[in-house]
This record gives C-alpha cells, sequence and structure tokens, in this order.
C-alpha cells in the first residue's frame, strides 16, 4: 500500500476523481456528432465495423470496437458510459502510482496537482465525455502498457513483459500516428540504454519496435497504397495561415505539452550533446511525447482530444526533470511554468468547464428535440405536407456530419424521406475538401450544390453548431420570433458558455468590426459556444408577418 500525507489535496483529488466518475455516467446519451454510427449497427443488431477507410488515408480499426463487447449486455448509453467511468478509474489508479513513485511521499500534493490537471484538459474532458474518440483509449491502453513496462524492469517478470507488448498493440490500431510515438519511445530507450539494459529489457523494446513496424506495413499496403486525392483533414486554407492558427489553438488548450514538454525536449537534446549521456527513460519518454505532438503541427489539424496520448509520456518525463531534477529553479523554466499556469487557468480551465456543459446538456436535448421533430413532422405528414428542416449557420461543408446525424436519427425514428427533406440556405465555404455530394440522395441538402431559400411553414433550428455569433443574453436568437414562430425549445440544466482567453480576444474583435466586417474573416463567429439548447422555429407566411 502506497503511503499518502493525508491533506487537503488528497481529499479534494478524491473528491473531484469520485464526482468525475459519476458525471461520465450521469445522465448519459447518445449525441450529434459521430454516435449516429450505433443506429446502423449495434442499435439494430450488427457490428460496428473496423475502421479502414483507404480513400481518405485512414486506419484506426479498433474505435468503437469496445461497444461492441458491451452491447452483448446491453445498449443504454449508461452501459457505455460506465465503462468511460471504469476506465477513467483505473488509468487515474495507475497514474497516481507511476507519479507517486518519481516524486516520492514528499511530493505527494504536486502528484495530486499533476493528475488534476490532465484530467480538467479540454482533450481529457471531451474523450471522455464522448463515445467515438479513440484517443481515450490510445491514453488508457497506454497508461497500462507503461505500468507494465516500468514493473517489467524493476521485476523482469516476464507476466509484465506480456501485458506491456499486449496493451500497446491495442493502443496502436486505435489511432495511426500512435506507431510512430511508441516506436520512438522503445527506439530511443534500446540507444541511451544499451550499455545499462540488460538482453530481456532490450527484447521487449525490440518487440514494441516490431509491433510498430507492422502496424506500418499494414497501414502501406492497405491504406497508403490505396489512398484517394484527397485526404482527411485536408483543407483549402492557406497552409501557413492553417498552422499558426492550430499552433495558437493547441498551446492555449495544451500548454502542458507546448510550453513545457516541447521546450524541455530541446534542452534535453543540448544536454545529451554535450554531455553525451542521456536519462534512458525520461528522455525516451519526452522525446517521444514531442515527435507525438508533432505529427498534428505537420498534418496541420486540431481538435481538443488529438494531443491527448502524447500526455502519458510528457506529463512523466518532464515531472522528473522539473521535480527531481531541480529544473524548476531555473528562471526560463520558472517563466514557462508561470505562462502555462496562466493559459491553463484561464483558457484550458474555462475551456473544459464549458465542454463539461455541453456534453452533458446537449445529447439529452438533441434527443428531446428529435422526438418532437418526429410528432411535428408525422401530423404534417398526414396533413399532406412534407417538412422542409434547415439548421441554422450550419454550413453544408464544415457541417456535413451535422446534416448527416439528423437524417439518420430521424429516419431511426421511422420517419422516410418522403416526410421531411433537410436544406440549407448558405452557400458552401468550401473549407474541408473531402467532403462530397451524394446526387442520388433524397435530401437536397447531400445532393445540389446551390442554397435554398426559406419558404413559408419552413423549420429552422437553431442548435448548438450553429456558426453565428450568440451573444450571453441569445439576443440573435430572441430577434427571430419576427419572422419566425418557436415551437419548441429544451431547457439546459447548466449552461456554461466558453469564456477562456480564445474567446474573448475574438469578443473583442467582433464587437470592434462586427458590424461592417462582412467578409468573412472568422470563420466560426460562435466564440462563446452557446446555446447548449436547441430551438425550432417555424416561418410565418407573409400575411402572419403583416399583422
Amino acid at each position: 500500500m502506497i503511503p499518502y500525507k493525508k491533506s487537503i489535496y488528497y481529499y479534494l483529488f478524491l473528491s473531484v476523481a469520485i464526482l468525475y466518475g459519476i458525471l461520465i455516467v450521469y445522465n448519459a446519451n447518445l449525441s450529434v456528432i459521430d454516435d449516429h454510427t450505433l443506429l446502423n449497427t449495434i442499435l439494430k443488431g450488427e457490428k460496428i465495423p473496423l475502421f479502414i477507410i483507404p480513400e481518405i488515408g485512414r486506419f484506426f480499426p479498433l474505435a468503437g470496437f469496445e461497444l461492441n463487447i458491451i452491447s452483448l449486455f446491453s445498449l443504454s448509453p449508461t452501459a457505455f458510459y460506465i465503462f468511460n467511468s471504469f476506465q477513467f478509474i483505473v488509468l487515474v489508479f495507475l497514474f497516481y502510482k507511476m507519479i507517486y513513485k518519481i516524486g516520492g511521499k514528499d511530493r505527494i500534493n504536486l502528484s495530486i496537482l499533476t493528475i488534476l490537471i490532465l484530467i480538467l484538459t479540454p482533450g481529457f474532458v471531451t474523450a471522455w465525455l464522448r463515445l467515438f474518440v479513440p484517443e481515450r483509449n490510445v491514453l488508457f491502453f497506454l497508461t497500462i502498457f507503461l505500468f507494465f513496462f516500468l514493473k517489467y524492469q524493476e521485476t523482469s517478470k516476464i507476466q509484465y513483459a506480456i501485458y506491456a507488448v499486449l496493451s500497446a498493440n491495442i493502443a496502436l490500431y486505435y489511432k495511426e500516428p500512435v506507431f510512430i510515438m511508441l516506436g520512438s519511445f522503445a527506439f530511443f530507450y534500446l540507444l541511451f540504454g544499451w550499455r545499462e539494459n540488460n538482453i530481456q529489457q532490450k527484447i521487449l523494446n525490440f518487440l514494441l519496435i516490431v509491433s510498430s513496424l507492422i502496424f506500418f506495413l499494414l497501414y502501406f499496403f492497405i491504406v497508403y497504397l490505396n489512398r484517394g486525392d484527397v485526404l482527411y483533414g485536408k483543407t483549402n486554407i492557406n497552409y501557413f495561415i492553417q498552422f499558426f492558427k492550430i499552433a495558437f489553438n493547441y498551446a492555449l488548450s495544451d500548454p502542458v505539452l507546448i510550453l513545457i514538454v516541447l521546450p524541455l525536449a530541446i534542452y534535453r537534446t543540448y544536454v545529451i550533446i554535450k554531455s553525451r549521456k542521456a536519462q534512458p527513460l525520461y528522455d525516451s519518454l519526452l522525446f517521444s511525447s514531442v515527435i507525438y505532438v508533432l505529427i498534428f503541427f505537420k498534418l496541420n489539424i486540431f481538435s481538443y482530444h488529438y494531443l491527448l496520448p502524447a500526455y502519458i509520456f510528457g506529463i512523466f518525463g518532464s515531472f522528473y526533470y522539473i521535480v527531481n531534477e531541480g529544473l524548476y529553479k531555473k528562471l526560463i523554466i520558472k517563466l514557462l511554468l508561470f505562462l502555462s499556469l496562466i493559459f491553463l487557468v484561464f483558457s484550458s480551465l474555462p475551456n473544459s468547464l464549458h465542454l463539461i456543459s455541453h456534453y452533458k446538456n446537449v445529447p439529452n436535448n438533441y434527443q428531446k428535440t428529435l422526438d418532437f421533430l418526429r410528432n411535428y413532422i408525422s401530423a404534417e405528414y398526414n396533413k399532406g405536407y412534407r417538412t422542409s428542416i434547415f439548421l441554422d449557420g450550419v454550413n453544408r461543408n464544415t457541417g456535413v456530419e451535422i446534416y448527416h446525424s439528423f437524417i439518420m436519427y430521424l429516419e431511426y425514428k421511422g420517419l422516410t424521406p418522403v416526410q421531411f427533406d433537410m436544406k440549407t440556405n448558405e452557400d458552401d465555404n468550401n473549407i474541408l475538401a473531402f467532403v462530397k455530394r451524394d446526387k442520388n440522395s433524397p435530401y437536397t441538402v447531400e445532393k445540389q450544390a446551390n442554397s435554398s431559400q426559406l419558404m413559408c411553414g419552413d423549420l429552422v433550428i437553431v442548435s448548438p453548431y450553429t456558426t453565428k455569433y450568440i451573444d450571453l443574453k441569445k439576443s440573435e436568437i430572441n430577434k427571430m420570433n419576427k419572422d419566425f414562430d418557436l415551437l419548441f425549445k429544451t431547457n439546459s440544466f447548466m449552461e456554461i458558455p466558453n469564456l477562456g482567453i480564445k474567446s474573448l480576444v475574438k469578443y473583442l474583435f467582433i464587437k470592434k468590426r462586427y458590424l461592417e466586417d462582412k467578409s468573412g474573416a472568422i470563420l466560426f463567429k460562435n466564440i462563446f459556444g452557446l446555446p447548449l439548447d436547441f430551438y425550432v422555429f417555424k416561418m410565418k407566411c407573409k400575411n402572419e408577418r403583416n399583422q
């Protein structure tokens, strides 16, 4: 049993961990993004297929695979999120044991604070409060891998090596770039510790390199040789503008990785070159973590959860050098720690609180809205009308999945294309280069290149996915009452706007220039992430508006 000092920090940590585990399961439901995959698979008795999509360069076959297993016992969203909660408990326990070993008894409070920082990052919140986020499973299985890898270094017991290799191989097939991080870790560990490590440790690292190489060969022959002209994530935005925008976003959401781990890796490179001596474990962890981060800079794509797997290696590497090696005494490290703290408190944490509010409200609000639409559309069809639905502020190009989700859910609830149509009154922004139209689709939004005009009686849905500017008082939504009748509205129990640094900077820009700037310089104007509710409006007829 690990000894610890029972302080206010310990009880805070224990309370947050318990509440977090409960929060993951609380009020669970299926949501807009990705979850519609379940409608044509396990919810109708079929298995989720392996995610291998050569035409856009994707090969992450195990994504969602755990849901196939859970579905053998229950199809309830609560059951799916109980598994997420279980993963959270195991991960926090193992993480605590490993970081405690680095910091020791005297630094237990600092160890606890490190874990709290991790679980309150936007990427972690996103991964654990959604279902189809492969990074959650990557972090989970890499944590198990590292735990048994370290146990094997201590004891040389063969079962620990087996557990390490198995968990590492599972993590490999949840997200493509993992093979580079895992392979580079094993390579650096072999290189830096060649003289110190025994033959058994070398064999384990060799097996990890072979595992990574096997993944690479599978990707090369199955995907790379059969890839299409446009790969996933390809945009029509200027590369350098996109690059600096993404770098800024990652610095705000993952300051620990960008402002601490990355500079430390540069510093350790200088030390190794100068002294000709490396610390096999912690340098390998540090460098492989940075390599994973740089992959996404090279791919030029951003999402809160993309860098999440890099934390498991990056935190342990940086924690060792900053705490155990005393680097926190250096002025430059103090400045980086202070800047990271500023970004954590005023950007990362506000984003996380907003995301918690989003993911605990939107799924249930969405399902209530779908139920209303099903009943309304059926009633209108019985009167001889086909209902046209518009999603306010959702572009057909960048918001293609939102339209697809509405269509699939409404069909799953028993409606057919003869009863409703999905349309858009926005021109394509053509930012994404890989979105294609289906000329054979019965839905206007999926087949037509031009936008549609709103007509009398059409429905307009204002959702959390609108890209239009919505102020904190939702004045823009209230103004719609002039031309529309409000038919339905959900009521969120905890609506927290996004008040991070990026949102406030954008707000100042919009406050000064929004009225005169119609150039679209800001693509996503919904800076506060509001509303979390769904509003269903019906367009008034001319004679109604004139009354």
